[in-house]
C-alpha cells in the first residue's frame, strides 16, 4: 500500500491515538530531565530516585492488566475518558505535594493509567476492521507518536524551565495536551469510529462463539506453543533497548574513554534510528513482508550491538553516532512486528497478547537495569555491556524460531 493510500485509510481514531502516545512519550522524559530539581526541592537520596523508578515500573505492569483483558468488559470511549481523568488526578498529586509519598503515589498513578491507555489503543486497532497489510502499520504509528513525543520532552522542559525555573510547571502545562486528547476522543468522527469498534467487536465474539472459538486465560495464552519464543523475545528486546538506553553513556565513557558530550550524541543518534525506522514502517511501503523485516532488521541490529561493544578507545563521534544510529534502525520496530504477528495468530485475544507483550518489555528492561548495574559493579562497565550483545544474539535466534513455528495454530483454550 502505497503512503497517500495508508492515509487516507487510517481512521480518524488512530490519528488520535497517536496523539495521545505522543503526549505519553512526551512526559516519559520529563522525570529524568527534571531529576536535579526534583532531588533538591524533596530532598532526595539516590536510593529514593532508584525506589520510584520501580514504582513507575510497577504501576506499568498493573496499567498492562488494566489496559488488557479487564478492559474488555468496558466500552472503550467511556474507559479511555475514565483513564484520563485519572492522569489528571495523578497531575495534581505531583504537583500539588510537598511529600515524596504522595509524590509516588501520583508517578505510579499516571504510569498505570498511561500503559493501561496505550494498551487499549492496540487492542482498539486490532478490532477495527483492517486489512492484514495496514495493521502493523497503524501500531508503528503509535510507536512513532511516543518516539516523537520522547525526542521533544527535553526541548518542552528547557524552554519551559527559561521561563519560569520550577520543576513543576511542565507537569502543570501537561495539562494542556491532555486537554487536547480529550478533545479529540469527544469528536465525532472518533464517536463514529468508538461505535465501529464495538459493532466489529461485538461481531467477532459472535463469529468465534458460532465457531466455538473462546477467549483464552492468559496462562493459556503465556503457554501457547507458538507464543513461547514471541515472549521471551520480548524481555530480551526490553533488556537490549533499555539496558543501552541506561546504561550506554556509562559504557563509552568510563569503558571507552569517549567524551561525554560524544556519548550523548551517539545515545541521541541511537534513539533517532529507532524514530526513522518507525515513520518508514507506519509511512513508506515495502516490498518486504513482515518476517523478512524482522529478520534483516534484527541481523542488523544484532551486528551493529557487537560492533558498540568493540569500540576503540576515544572513538570518533561521528563513527559512534553512525553505529548507534543503525543499531537503533535494527530494534525500533520489534514492539509492533511481535505484537502484530501474536494478534495475526488469535486475533480474538488481542488484548492479551498487548498486555503480556508489555509486561515482557517492561521485564526486560528492569533486568536490563539490575543485571548490567551487578555486572558494572562487581565486574566492570565492558562486562554489564557486554551481556547486550548476548541478549541480541538469543534475539536473533528467537526470531527465526518465532518464524518458524506452524503459522495458523489453533486458538489456545482456557
Amino acid at each position: 500500500m502505497r503512503t497517500n493510500d495508508f492515509i487516507r485509510q487510517t481512521p480518524y481514531i488512530a490519528w488520535a491515538l497517536m496523539f495521545a502516545t505522543l503526549c505519553w512519550g512526551l512526559f516519559s522524559n520529563f522525570y529524568g530531565s527534571l531529576t536535579p530539581e526534583i532531588s533538591v526541592t524533596l530532598s532526595l537520596t539516590p536510593q529514593n530516585l532508584g525506589a520510584l523508578i520501580m514504582l513507575m515500573s510497577a504501576g506499568g505492569a498493573l496499567g498492562a492488566f488494566l489496559g488488557g483483558d479487564i478492559a474488555q468488559r468496558f466500552a472503550p470511549a467511556p474507559l479511555l475518558m475514565v483513564y484520563l481523568a485519572l492522569v489528571a488526578v495523578s497531575l495534581v498529586l505531583i504537583v500539588s505535594s510537598g511529600d515524596f509519598a504522595l509524590v509516588c503515589v501520583g508517578y505510579c498513578l499516571y504510569s498505570a493509567t498511561s500503559t493501561a491507555i496505550i494498551t487499549v489503543s492496540h487492542s482498539m486497532l486490532a478490532h477495527l476492521n483492517l486489512s492484514d497489510g495496514i495493521r502493523p502499520r497503524l501500531l508503528a504509528l503509535l510507536d512513532v507518536g511516543f518516539s516523537v513525543g520522547a525526542t521533544i520532552s527535553p526541548l518542552w522542559v528547557t524552554l519551559l524551565l527559561m521561563w519560569h525555573h520550577d520543576w513543576r510547571l511542565p507537569y502543570v502545562m501537561f495539562a494542556l495536551p491532555l486537554l487536547i486528547i480529550a478533545a479529540s476522543l469527544l469528536h465525532r468522527k472518533a464517536r463514529a469510529d468508538f461505535a465501529q469498534i464495538v459493532t466489529d467487536t461485538a461481531a467477532n465474539q459472535s463469529h468465534n462463539h458460532t465457531n466455538g472459538t473462546s477467549q483464552s486465560s492468559y496462562l493459556a495464552v503465556i503457554r501457547a506453543p507458538w507464543a513461547r519464543w514471541t515472549w521471551l523475545c520480548g524481555i530480551l528486546i526490553g533488556y537490549a533497548e533499555w539496558g543501552n538506553a541506561y546504561w550506554f553513556v556509562n559504557y563509552a565513557t568510563n569503558g571507552r574513554e569517549i567524551d561525554v558530550t560524544h556519548a550523548r550524541i551517539g545515545l541521541a543518534a541511537f534513539t533517532g534510528g529507532m524514530l526513522i525506522i518507525r515513520i518508514w514502517q507506519a509511512f513508506y511501503h515495502s516490498r518486504w513482508s513482515n518476517e523478512q523485516r524482522m529478520k534483516r532488521l534484527t541481523v542488523v541490529g544484532t551486528a551493529m550491538f557487537i560492533v558498540l561493544l568493540a569500540l576503540p578507545n576515544h572513538a570518533h563521534v561521528l563513527f559512534v553516532s553512525m553505529v548507534s544510529f543503525m543499531a537503533g534502525l535494527g530494534i525500533g520496530i520489534i514492539f509492533p512486528m511481535l505484537l502484530n504477528h501474536l494478534i495475526e495468530q488469535v486475533p480474538h485475544d488481542a488484548s492479551k497478547c498487548s498486555a503480556l507483550l508489555m509486561l515482557c518489555i517492561i521485564l526486560g528492561s528492569q533486568l536490563g537495569g539490575l543485571i548490567i548495574g551487578f555486572f558494572a559493579t562487581h565486574v566492570g562497565i565492558f562486562a554489564g555491556y557486554a551481556t547486550i550483545s548476548i541478549a541480541m544474539v538469543g534475539f536473533t535466534y528467537g526470531i527465526w524460531r518465532v518464524y518458524g513455528e506452524i503459522k495458523t495454530p489453533s486458538a489456545p483454550r482456557s
